[in-house]
């Protein structure tokens, strides 16, 4: 029991101190919690896929759009749940695609199941510099120069990790997390 409480402790100190980047948002992401918890992965006890989407601004070049798909799995014998989770998100002339495994322990199983998990994985950035427009750049024809160095002109991208813990706690009538 110490050591449930020395890893929430952690959890708490390490998650009160970083900063990170947002999520894509969705409606209804309760059917879809361990998007956003990894300690929420596959405590329904059953094989999970789910896939969900959001559109907004339908018709306007440019408009945000986001998808993900997630598979969850219990493996009960180790008290363990794992999942897959890929995402992609593209607002503007950026887009955001990740994958990540999770993976959680379930430290508790009575009436309320209280799970700790983590999440790993890889994200891609991607930034169409063909479509910014600067004050001083010079766009005839089929040329784009935007006059400025750092600036692409063309598609850029990098490639960055990407990390998560989160705790979830799900009985009967009452489902929640923190990640």
């Amino acid at each position: 029991m110490i050591r449930c409480y020395a890893a929430l402790f952690l959890f708490i100190a390490i998650g009160f101190s970083t900063k990170a980047q947002q999520h894509p948002q969705y409606s209804l992401f309760s059917y879809n919690e361990a998007v956003y918890n990894p300690g929420m992965v596959g405590l329904d006890d059953f094989l999970s896929i789910t896939a969900h989407g959001r559109y907004q601004w339908t018709g306007i070049e440019g408009s945000p759009t986001s998808q993900n798909i997630s598979a969850q799995l219990p493996l009960f014998p180790i008290k363990s749940d794992i999942g897959l989770v890929v995402i992609n998100n593209q607002q503007g002339l950026q887009r955001n695609t990740e994958a990540s495994l999770q993976f959680n322990y379930r430290l508790i199983q009575r009436r309320i199941t209280v799970a700790i998990g983590a999440q790993a994985g890889f994200m891609q950035s991607a930034l169409n510099g063909a479509k910014i427009i600067t004050p001083n750049g010079d766009y005839e024809g089929e040329t784009i120069n935007h006059n400025d160095p750092i600036l692409s002109e063309g598609w850029t991208d990098a490639i960055k990790p990407v990390i998560a813990a989160g705790i979830g706690l799900v009985g009967k009538n009452v489902s929640a997390g923190v990640s």
